[in-house]
């Protein structure tokens, strides 16, 4: 170990006349490409905080498709990138890289070179005469002029060195099993998976997250319209569905674009998450993935959830590897089919012990890997590491949250005994194809809020609701007699306040307060109630058979509804 203790004085970064404040004796570099790649550092560099004799300067190695994103991700984390052209000119004492590719050969350290998904699966094109690589061992990368780029190289199980062997077998004596620092978090962050589904605004729902990586055979370059098709056939009270796109989607066809592509699914409710952080998180929070061969995919089937493929990734995927042990019995999507049935059929027929073998296979070292990078880390470094543990910390919170939905279409049944019951079923207006949506009911209708984009979709409702700080209040003004005048196919309106009661204007009879009866605040949406007494008036049954008490069925939640004059309150 070099003993010195000398403070590291040369300017570099964005200043040159920067003042160095900090005994520092070793600089690492950590090398970021993509938003994918960089992610993966911010996932290893941790092991280094608090450590005053080290510090970490961030650079962006040359440019790629997919880069854009990379410099808000760095500004968003508050450090500033040294230049690449000043980079290459400094002596390091360590660099870090999630990505083989770029110049890395030119930089003047110790390399560490980690991989940025979960193990390496999946076949690229390559720059050779050779054929295809494999994404993270490119040969062409990793040897430049007869030498190996990485001093060392991170691998997540024993297994992938047969792999490495194949491939590049002049990098096997670099080769260090050290784990997966991402799968560590997300074991890390199951603790919080509550916290997670409340942050997303899924309580109560199962949760269906769809994930698609990037390329014409991804799921989403295989089947675009699935998102909008899940929320379409999948009642809105029972599930929500979420959708996790690798960042080469966001960056390669631009935010907007991505955005615009899913404007449909996203006012039927799609948890659109971030491209930099947020998936994990939904993932813990997942009931079922569906995904294709990208890594996320593979880190919710290790994470234990039921998985459905919507594509495989044909010739993509590495054989011998676990992505293409979990090809070979995870259940298929069959497009042509109604979805609702295959979400359940796959969500009761998982086998959780054939998704712990393949975490097994995959991951060596579950929870260490924080302590195995550190040694790697420091030991390339030539400085002895901090006594204290290094600690593995859970994903945060996610940013993002399920919108309110908007447009309803209402499937629902009648009974009368013991007490009247209306039974309700209710999906988002995405698709108007005649099916039943699995419900096994015909008699449907509209309700739309006042507030929906789609003027088309008010004006044929049945029933239009707002949501407003007051009803009584509402019910003084002229808007309900307004939206009766300018909606004639509504029945009735209503409104709902903060409260849980929903008063209803009938165009043929009196104005009426629905009151949940022992139901929890935000249990049950409000609106639900117009929905049951439009049900019940639309088939010609009296109102007054409502009174006093009445009880909905919302899937698996049962409310018991007091009917009661305008001023009445909570009963």
């Amino acid at each position: 170990m070099r003993g010195d203790d000398r403070w590291l004085e040369t300017p570099i970064g964005p200043r040159a006349d920067r003042w160095v404040t900090v005994p520092v004796q070793r600089r690492v570099l950590a090398v970021a490409r993509t938003v994918t790649s960089t992610g993966r550092l911010l996932d290893v560099l941790p092991v280094l905080r608090d450590d005053f004799r080290v510090e970490v300067l961030f650079t962006v190695a040359g440019h790629s498709a997919f880069d854009d994103g990379v410099d808000e991700l760095l500004a968003r984390i508050q450090t500033r990138p040294v230049p690449w052209d000043q980079v290459v000119q400094t002596r390091f004492d360590l660099a870090i890289s999630a990505s083989e590719n770029g110049e890395l050969h030119r930089i003047r350290a110790p390399l560490l070179l980690l991989p940025h998904g979960a193990g390496f699966h999946k076949f690229v094109v390559s720059t050779s005469d050779s054929g295809p690589s494999v994404s993270g061992l490119a040969r062409e990368r990793l040897v430049r002029q007869g030498r190996v780029v990485p001093s060392a190289l991170a691998l997540s199980h024993p297994d992938q060195l047969a792999l490495l062997e194949r491939v590049c077998p002049e990098a096997v004596p670099r080769a260090v099993v050290a784990g997966d620092p991402c799968y560590d978090r997300i074991l890390a962050s199951r603790r919080l998976r509550e916290r997670y589904r409340e942050a997303l605004g899924v309580a109560g729902r199962q949760l269906v997250v769809v994930t698609s990586t990037w390329g014409p055979e991804s799921l989403l370059g295989r089947h675009p319209e699935l998102p909008a098709r899940l929320l379409a056939e999948l009642p809105v009270d029972e599930y929500a569905v979420a959708a996790v796109l690798h960042p080469n989607v966001w960056h390669g066809h631009s935010r907007w674009q991505t955005r615009s592509w899913l404007a449909t699914a996203r006012e039927a409710g799609l948890i659109l998450v971030p491209p930099a952080e947020g998936w994990r998180a939904a993932l813990v929070a997942a009931d079922l993935v569906v995904g294709d061969h990208g890594s996320v995919t593979f880190y919710g089937a290790a994470l234990g959830a039921p998985v459905l493929l919507a594509s495989d990734g044909g010739a993509q995927v590495v054989p011998g590897t676990p992505l293409a042990e979990l090809r070979s019995f995870a259940p298929r999507l069959d497009i042509s089919r109604p979805l609702r049935a295959q979400v359940s059929e796959v969500v009761a027929g998982h086998e959780p012990s054939r998704h712990a073998a393949l975490a097994a296979a995959a991951f060596a070292e579950p929870g260490r890997s924080a302590h195995l990078l550190r040694e790697l880390m420091y030991h390339l470094m030539d400085l002895s590491p901090p006594p204290r543990a290094p600690r593995v910390d859970p994903v945060p919170l996610p940013s993002t949250r399920r919108p309110q939905v908007t447009a309803f279409q209402v499937f629902t049944d009648l009974a009368d005994a013991p007490v009247p019951e209306v039974r309700l079923h209710r999906f988002a207006a995405v698709l108007d194809d005649g099916t039943d949506r699995g419900t096994g009911l015909r008699r449907q209708h509209l309700a739309v809020d006042l507030d929906d984009p789609d003027g088309r979709l008010v004006e044929s409702a049945s029933v239009v609701f707002r949501r407003v700080a007051d009803v009584l209040s509402w019910l003084e003004g002229t808007e309900p007699d307004e939206i009766l005048r300018r909606c004639p196919g509504c029945r009735i309106v209503a409104a709902v306040d903060g409260g849980g009661r929903c008063l209803l204007r009938l165009r043929e009879g009196p104005a009426v307060m629905a009151i949940p009866r022992h139901a929890p605040r935000d249990s049950v949406d409000p609106t639900v109630f117009a929905s049951a007494v439009y049900a019940w008036v639309a088939a010609g049954r009296p109102l007054d058979d409502l009174r006093p008490d009445f009880r909905t069925r919302l899937g698996s939640a049962e409310v018991t509804v007091a009917l009661a004059p305008p001023g009445a309150g909570a009963a």
